[in-house]
């Protein structure tokens, strides 16, 4: 298929984005996007469709794409929009762009107030069951990614689901229509309820065949409903097929824990009418409810409702959380106005305190529903992380070559990038500093140990490595440099014999952008997928990576989840790529201690070797208690055997002390003092 132009989407990983990205690719378009705020998910899918992903700004010096599709949070002040419509680049939103390639279809379109994701997604799998071809767009994702949301192919039918929250759905032409329930909403889009139901009149007037209307929501029976919906459509397109079943979507009544003692389940239910439907499920009667209002104008207009379902419920508890704004600005309206209603509401200023308040609160189990949708999920995801995930008071010295140090106040191993996500988000609404430990090669621990949570990507998930289609290798942040090099050579893959014996993980050797043999990290990696802090996902392309002697500045900003590696274009012969990593495991045996040690401890000075300026200094075999230097390579300091973290740093203090005396040079640390300053060990 040719490609038919670009298409540079802002927000590509959005809700609705992201599937619409998906489709536009699959229909030929070439799609780069931008994203700054990506979960792990998402950035699969992106990547399993050839969409070109990076972080905001990266773009900025590329070539411009014919045209570009903005989500809602990126207003017309917003850099990358401005530049592009600067520039000439035509924009439009995301309803513009999915109405125009729903005219090249025969289009089955589902809308309303509620129940759009879950009945476009029951259709999905139905038609899918029954091998009926159609195209389609998902507004929500599958939970687990099994299935793609959004298809493109030759078939005449597209199954979309359609938005009528920014007023694009007044330029959809369907054949047929469904029209789940109509219950006035998006305040800051239309003034009243009449104004909003007029716009599914007018669907109704661009209908060609046939509509298909829900009833309003009563309660328990919303599923029923959804289904006899999905049944109805199945026999407008002449189909039979099996829809007693609503398929499971992303943040739709997802169990994200049941040990029998505490469960916890988030929904992403976020208007009164369909709060009022969950909670009058017989499963979710007793329960402590966290709500999570969504966005100003819709706390304003329904905060009285609000109040009302939530206090007719028969709720343990309602926990109020701060307004998510989304992209509205402050006008002032706040979680409080719902305690209006709702006097036994427990409104809470912020979320950490939040945080606090229900981990004490669930000490004893019991059953937890967290309502909304905007980053309530994240919450609940870290409120389960604290059970699960997150251990106490674990001894380091074990996990570090130099095996010397305290331990860890809080310590965590995800085994998954959920996971991961969901600690950091922990992390995050506990207010501790995080500390990646990777293999502990090149980690010194202070006896006093580490005061906040370190993470160690240990887990098989974190260690896999693919033979790209090119003759790439993408590898998991965990994987061992040694591994890296064996997988190497057996494709015959040269370039990476350098890796060999350095004694790292793949996500610490790029953070730290290490070399030997005349190569660094920064030679071979092409781009690197990286978790922030915050728990979001960039992709750093290698032209966006700040490298520098033992560091790359934007890798410290997070976990890489993993990178793209190239080999060198010379000699692709397997045993001669064996030979040359057999040379360099020796030259390594041969030079540095077998005892256990933190690697260099020392950065060299420039234009010399620190190494060379400790031996000449008559330092090797000086000691401090169990830490000596090594009398094979000087610029290691080694545990003889029962070295304290303290015996290390005093060791380094007086070789520091005596190459500034004997040669006026004053050592750098290379090695990381992992949970501590350098500047508050080091002496002079």
């Amino acid at each position: 298929m040719a490609v038919r132009e670009q298409i540079h989407f802002l927000g590509v990983g959005g809700m609705g984005m992201l599937p619409l990205a998906l489709l536009v690719a699959q229909a030929g378009y070439r799609v780069t996007g931008e994203d700054d705020n990506l979960d792990a998910g998402a950035s699969s899918l992106l990547e399993s469709a050839s969409v070109e992903v990076a972080v905001s700004g990266f773009w900025e010096h590329g070539a411009l794409p014919q045209r570009f599709v903005y989500s809602p949070a990126f207003d017309v002040a917003h850099p990358s929009r401005k530049r592009l419509s600067d520039a000439g680049v035509e924009g439009l939103s995301r309803g513009e762009l999915l109405a125009e390639l729903a005219g090249e279809k025969r289009l089955l379109a589902i809308s309303g107030s509620h129940g759009k994701s879950s009945t476009t997604a029951a259709l999905i799998r139905a038609l899918g069951d029954v091998g009926f071809e159609c195209s389609y767009y998902l507004g929500a994702r599958f939970q687990g990614d099994d299935l793609l949301p959004a298809v493109w192919n030759d078939a005449d039918w597209l199954i979309a689901e359609v938005d009528e929250s920014d007023g694009s759905i007044d330029l959809f032409e369907p054949e047929l229509s469904v029209i789940t329930q109509i219950d006035f909403d998006h305040p800051s889009q239309y003034a009243d309820a009449k104004a909003y139901a007029l716009v599914f009149d007018s669907l109704r007037c661009r209908t060609r065949g046939t509509i298909i209307e829900g009833r309003p929501l009563e309660g328990a029976g919303l599923r029923l409903e959804r289904e006899r919906l999905v049944r109805e459509t199945l026999a407008a397109l002449g189909v039979e097929a099996n829809a007693d079943f609503l398929p499971e979507l992303k943040r739709r009544q997802e169990v994200l824990h049941d040990d029998g003692s505490l469960k916890v389940i988030h929904d992403y239910a976020h208007h009164p009418a369909e709060i009022e439907a969950l909670l009058s499920e017989p499963d979710f009667a007793g329960s402590t409810v966290v709500f999570e209002p969504h966005r100003y104008g819709r706390t304003a207009v329904f905060a009285e409702a609000f109040g009302r379902v939530l206090r007719d419920a028969r709720t343990e508890s309602v926990h109020l959380l701060p307004i998510y704004a989304a992209f509205e600005k402050n006008d002032g309206t706040r979680a409080e106005s719902i305690a209006q209603s709702l006097p036994r509401a427990i409104v809470h200023t912020n979320e950490p305190e939040a945080f606090e308040v229900l981990l004490k609160q669930s000490s004893d189990g019991g059953r937890f529903l967290f309502v909304g949708a905007g980053t309530v999920d994240r919450f609940a995801e870290a409120f389960v992380a604290d059970k699960v995930c997150i251990q106490r008071n674990v001894r380091l010295s074990g996990k570090t070559t130099m095996r010397v140090g305290g331990a860890a106040e809080y310590y965590a191993e995800p085994a998954n990038l959920a996971e991961l996500r969901a600690v950091l988000t922990w992390a995050k609404l506990k207010t501790v500093p995080v500390f990646p430990l990777g293999r502990g090669s090149n980690v010194i621990i202070p006896d006093e140990g580490i005061s906040g949570l370190v993470i160690r990507l240990s887990e098989d998930a974190w260690k896999g490595i693919e033979l790209l289609p090119d003759g790439r290798l993408r590898v998991g942040g965990g994987v061992r440099l040694r591994d890296i090099c064996v997988k190497a050579a057996q494709v015959s893959m040269d370039g990476l014999e350098f890796m060999e014996g350095i004694p790292a993980s793949l996500g610490g050797a790029l953070r730290m952008n290490a070399g030997a043999m005349g190569k660094w990290m920064s030679d071979v990696v092409e781009s690197v997928r990286l978790m922030k802090w915050d728990g979001s996902v960039a992709v750093y392309p290698r032209e966006a990576l700040t490298f520098a002697y033992r560091s790359t500045v934007e890798l410290a900003q997070g976990f890489v989840l993993d990178a793209v590696l190239r080999g060198g274009s010379g000699d692709h012969d397997t045993d001669a790529i064996r030979g040359r990593m057999h040379t360099y495991m020796k030259s390594r045996k041969e030079s540095q201690p077998r005892e256990a040690s933190a690697g260099c401890i020392f950065k060299n000075p420039e234009g010399d070797h620190a190494g060379r300026l400790i031996d000449v200094c008559g330092l090797k075999g000086h000691s401090r208690g169990g830490a000596m230097v090594s009398t094979i390579h000087a610029n290691f300091i080694v545990n003889t055997g029962a070295a304290t973290a303290a015996d290390v740093l005093g060791l380094i203090n007086e070789v520091r002390a005596s190459v500034k005396a004997e040669t006026g040079v004053l050592l750098e640390p290379e090695a990381v003092l992992l949970g501590n300053e350098w500047k508050e060990v080091l002496a002079g």
